[in-house]
């Protein structure tokens, strides 16, 4: 199928989901993520949730709740957690939050908490869900990463540790898992700091979330 009509199975699956009351209203999207999400790498207005937004049209409002630097580790060195856009993911009201979180951990000083990772997911997907707005919750793996890596974010810790920690968190909490890893796979050009995807990169983290979503 075409990813227009994916789109609209996402709809109208979002729109069984919400009070009768609703139906009516733009479906709200939250991207909550790192700097990937916030769009480093891309031109202004081509950061990933930009361009889901535009894939979307009218019938859905995304907000973008990316923040540079950041952890999905409570011990991490900059934990999203502890962020503005954290608290505006959770203002917004969303009925679909789909987090990417995980780049920035696979850094040395945020692994040595690797045994955390499960736990500080599990409890940031239960968060959401707990919101008045109950929304959908969607989790991406984390794009690949290519040749040595930059900022100490290196592919053997994300694909190789991080990914299947993911895979496996939407299997213990029966959340679906969008494969944004696979999807990123065998476009070197399109990572040009080996870490941040351009407009084209975005756009292919875009289109995977919207028809798989």
């Amino acid at each position: 199928k075409s990813y227009k009509d994916f789109g609209a199975i996402l709809l109208l699956l979002a729109l069984e989901a919400l009070p009768a009351t609703s139906v009516s209203a733009a479906i709200r999207v939250a991207c909550v993520g790192d700097s990937i999400t916030a769009g480093v790498g891309a031109s202004l207005n081509n950061a990933y949730p930009d361009q889901l937004g535009r894939l979307f049209g009218s019938s859905c409002i995304v907000t973008n709740c990316g923040a540079s630097g950041t952890t999905m580790l409570k011990q991490g060195d900059s934990p999203y957690w502890s962020t503005q856009q954290f608290n505006d993911s959770s203002n917004f009201a969303p009925n679909i939050v789909i987090i990417m979180l995980g780049s920035n951990d696979s850094k040395p000083q945020n692994w040595a908490y690797m045994t955390n990772f499960i736990t500080d997911y599990s409890a940031m997907i239960d968060f959401y869900r707990s919101l008045p707005s109950h929304p959908q919750v969607c989790i991406n793996t984390c794009p690949t990463v290519y040749n040595s890596g930059n900022y100490g974010i290196t592919d053997p810790i994300v694909t190789g540790q991080i990914a299947p920690l993911i895979r496996q968190i939407g299997l213990n909490k029966n959340c679906q898992v969008i494969d944004i890893n696979a999807a990123t796979k065998n476009m070197a050009q399109n990572f040009p700091d080996n870490v941040h995807p351009d407009n084209a990169g975005a756009l292919v983290i875009a289109l995977t979330v919207y028809s798989a979503t």
